[in-house]
């Protein structure tokens, strides 16, 4: 093949690799969400499972610690929201007065 043509393919391969991505995100982000879940739980669960543990009741304590540790983050963040809505008034007092 001669220059342009080869630059015309992998063109096409590039428009074509980005349109099956754009299209197949509803797909493939939640793939990778599990896929990232599945690579960071699998050594905790290989290791129960060494300890006696069956295969369901370690994949089964971890997703629970995960959900645990979840919810432990939204509970706090939600704090932290919370708590700056009930400052906001002060600092947009503060803000009034530094920027006048």
């Amino acid at each position: 093949m001669t220059n342009p043509a080869k630059t015309l393919v992998w063109l096409q391969y590039f428009v074509f690799g980005a349109a099956v991505l754009y299209f197949g995100r509803d797909l493939f982000v939640p793939l990778s969400f599990a896929l990232l879940i599945a690579f960071v739980l699998y050594p905790s669960c290989a290791w129960m499972e060494r300890k006696g543990l069956g295969r369901m009741t370690a994949i089964g304590i971890n997703i629970s610690a995960l959900v645990l540790v979840a919810l432990g983050v939204v509970a706090l963040l939600t704090k932290q929201f919370v708590d700056f809505i009930k400052e906001w008034p002060a600092l947009q007092a503060r803000l009034e007065v530094s920027f006048t």
